[in-house]
């Protein structure tokens, strides 16, 4: 007699610790592009800073090579390089941090971290109120920096302002124009459907994130 079909064992369904470690490995190639974007950006700033320790050490080596050269002048030189070389090491310590995506939720955390991502030019953050998102920490580093490259081609400098209110999060980014993100990018495909806002204003950008649930 045949024995009846034992049933195989139902798969166990993924916790939701699970389900959101997924969800953040699918967001990570955004952030990843968005850095690449980043450094792209700035690219011309690392090769003037470089020329300009370029330059300072030449200048050093030439008036030291001369008999009682001019230590003033030599250590004007040295001050101006080391100053630019704190600003490379500020900016590669900043890139490191970022593309690690930590895991905080505090949206004026993450906004700071990615001005950082450029010492060499002038972007203001203010605090209004405290502000905790509900969106991926991963997308969420990348919707502010890939705004923030957006505005780096702007007239005026980046000047970010956080805020919050019954319906989430908001960063407003002023740059001197309206700031229009294309709508077929991935990542604002991604911020859309997690119940994000992207609202260009007349000299800006208005980014509304969801509350923590």
């Amino acid at each position: 007699m045949t024995e009846p079909a034992v049933p195989a064992p139902a798969a166990a369904a993924p916790s939701p610790e699970d389900a959101a470690a997924a969800s953040s490995r699918g967001l990570r190639p955004l952030l990843d592009a968005a850095l690449s974007r980043a450094i792209a950006a700035l690219a011309h700033d690392l090769r003037n800073s470089l020329g300009v320790v370029a330059m300072q050490v030449e200048a050093i080596a030439a008036r030291s090579s001369v008999p009682a050269g001019d230590l003033r002048a030599i250590h004007g030189h040295a001050g101006v390089a080391g100053e630019h070389i704190e600003r490379l090491a500020d900016m590669t310590n900043a890139l490191i941090a970022f593309a690690r995506g930590r895991t905080s939720s505090d949206l004026t955390v993450i906004v700071r971290e990615a001005a950082a991502l450029v010492p060499l030019r002038p972007v203001t953050v203010e605090q209004v109120t405290a502000a905790s998102v509900g969106v991926d920490p991963l997308l969420t580093r990348t919707a502010i920096l890939e705004v923030l490259i957006l505005a780096l081609g702007s007239p005026a400098a980046p000047a970010f302002r956080i805020l919050a209110d019954a319906s989430g999060g908001i960063v407003e980014l002023t740059a001197g124009r309206a700031l229009v993100p294309d709508e077929s990018l991935e990542w604002v495909v991604q911020f859309r459907k997690l119940g994000g806002h992207l609202d260009a204003t007349g000299d800006g950008l208005r980014l509304r994130f969801p509350p923590i649930a």
